[in-house]
Parts: C-alpha cells; structure tokens; sequence
C-alpha cells in the first residue's frame, strides 16, 4: 500500500512539473509576458522546440492548447481555445507556413487574447492579431491596426525620405505590410492594447529606416487611444518589452528642391488681394521679395488663367517667362 501511494505521489509531481515547464514556453521576442512557442519544426534535431503548452487564461476558466502533428518529418502547430461554454475551438495561427515562433498573451479580464507573428525575415512581416473568446469568429483574428499604420506613413513619408526607391515607396504608402506591428502588452482594463510600429531597419526604407512609434490602441475599434513617440513608448512601456528599445535617430529627408524635381512635394499656397484680383502666391515669392535665392515660382492670374514662370538668381535678380 505504502510503495502504491509512492508511486502515485511520483506521477503527480512529474505531471505537475511538467505543466508548469509547458505553460513558461520559449522565451518571448516582443511581449515580456506572453508565451511564444513554434509554428513548424523542419527536421528531427528541431523536434524538441515543437513541445505541447498549455497558455491558461488569468481567471483559470480558459486556455490555450499548442500541440504538434507530423506530416513529412515536419512538425506543424495546432492551436485550441478551450472554454467551459464553448467547449474546443481551432484558432488560426498567421502565417502557419513559416520557420519561427509566435507568442501569445491574455487580456488581464481574460476575455482576449493577441498573437504576434513573424511573417516575413527576421527584420520585416512582424503582425499582431486580436482574438476575442466571445466572438462568433474566435478563430480569426481582428487587425487593429489600420489606423495605426497611416499614421506611421504620414509621420514618416517614404517618398521624402534620403535614398528613397520613388517607385517602391508609393507601394509603402499603400500596402500596411511594410511596417511592422507589435503587440507588446495589454492596458489594464482589458480596453485596449499597446502596440509597437516600426519601420523595418533595411535600406529600401532610406532615412526613414528603423523609426518607430506607439499606440494604444482600443479593442475592439481599431481606434487609437494615445499616440507615443518613441522617447515616450520607452519611458511607459520598456516594462512590458522582452528586449531593451532602443531610441532611433531622427529620421533623414530629402532637400525640398529633389522632391520637387520627382513631383512629391507641392509648395503651400495663400491667397491675397492687391486692387480687386485674387493672386495665389507660393512660398518661393514671398522668398523672393526677401530677397533670398530660390530655384522658381508660379503664379495664377485671375482673370486670365496664364501661368508665369520666374527663373531666381542668387541675389534676387530673376527673368520672367509667360504663357497660357
């Protein structure tokens, strides 16, 4: 009887210590408090990183359940949402084709959870997605981050930026998928979530390369709720950072008169009155008259529509050309 309840006493405490060794994971890559674990294992010496995990939620009343299939000697992912009301549901891992670990973290209400995934090459493809467990669409994640990423574009303009590709960087300005996205943490009533955006750190971008901003942003909305520079996402969220951040130099931009020549930049127009004709006058003019040297300028005559060109001098002598 005594050797019987021995032996019983083992199996729990090897059970017992193997959950907890589970439920730690690998180390995570953005998220200091989630739980990363593989997506695929390719050959047998990576066997022993695709190990099953149970991610329980904060309340204890959910989890998550990452186990492995082998097709063709590689080890795929599953990932399982168990609840006591809805009982086993799949979730769908982004990007499942790739070598490389997502992570995962729970809302502090345990209503939700985020996955970060790597679906691009180490340095650019990074995307965070949005699980609610009360949704009738669990499985997909929710992308809130839309409006983060415009905002990235319009704080740091791919088309302005030194060494700028003047075809690739309208593709940037279009397509959500050049700029990384984090999720780092949860706010602490479960309202939101704190996102990290950067631009990746590669040459393509030019000067705007490896800037970065935060976000808090609201789940389920998409909304932002605070905007956070990068000296600011350091001070409040280092915290919640599986590596040390560090903050980026100020990004590099083209001189005013190379943007001109490729057609992305437009001088500010005002609009003034002199004896009863409206005149729409650039900021070269108005240079002009100070008497500072600049490439040209147009104006629009009303009435008439006739453009006039100036060439400038240094020195502010110039020669006028007209045409309609």
């Amino acid at each position: 009887m005594k050797s019987h309840l021995t032996r019983i006493a083992l199996v729990l405490a090897v059970g017992l210590g193997s959950l907890m060794s589970a439920a730690h994971g690998e180390r995570p890559t953005w998220a200091r408090k989630a739980t990363a674990f593989e997506v695929i294992c390719m050959d047998r010496s990576e066997y022993h990183k695709c190990k099953p995990l149970r991610i329980p939620s904060p309340d204890t009343k959910s989890s998550i359940q990452v186990s492995y299939a082998k097709d063709n000697d590689i080890m795929h992912v599953s990932v399982q949402l168990v609840t006591s009301e809805r009982g086993i549901q799949e979730i769908d891992v982004p990007c499942p084709w790739r070598v490389g670990s997502d992570e995962l973290l729970w809302s502090p209400n345990s209503k939700a959870f985020l996955i970060n995934a790597d679906c691009g090459q180490a340095i650019s493809g990074f995307v965070v997605s949005v699980h609610l467990i009360d949704s009738e669409n669990v499985d997909l994640g929710l992308d809130l981050t839309q409006e983060a990423w415009h905002d990235m574009v319009k704080s740091f303009p791919p088309c302005k930026a030194v060494n700028h590709d003047p075809k690739e960087c309208k593709l940037m300005q279009t397509d959500h998928e050049y700029y990384n996205m984090s999720g780092i943490d949860w706010l602490q009533d479960s309202s939101g979530i704190v996102v990290m955006s950067e631009v990746p750190s590669t040459s393509r971008y030019g000067g705007i390369m490896g800037q970065a901003m935060g976000y808090e942003i609201e789940v389920p909305s998409g909304n932002i709720l605070r905007r956070l520079d990068a000296k600011q996402l350091k001070m409040k969220w280092q915290k919640s950072m599986a590596w040390r951040f560090r903050i980026p130099d100020p990004p590099q931009y083209e001189p005013v008169s190379s943007l001109q020549r490729e057609g992305h930049f437009r001088p500010k127009r005002t609009r003034l009155n002199t004896r009863g004709r409206e005149h729409s006058v650039d900021r070269e003019t108005k240079a002009l008259r100070r008497g500072v040297s600049v490439t040209r300028r147009r104006i629009v005559l009303d009435p008439g529509c006739r453009w006039h060109e100036a060439e400038i001098v240094a020195g502010g002598s110039h020669g006028l050309r007209s045409g309609f």
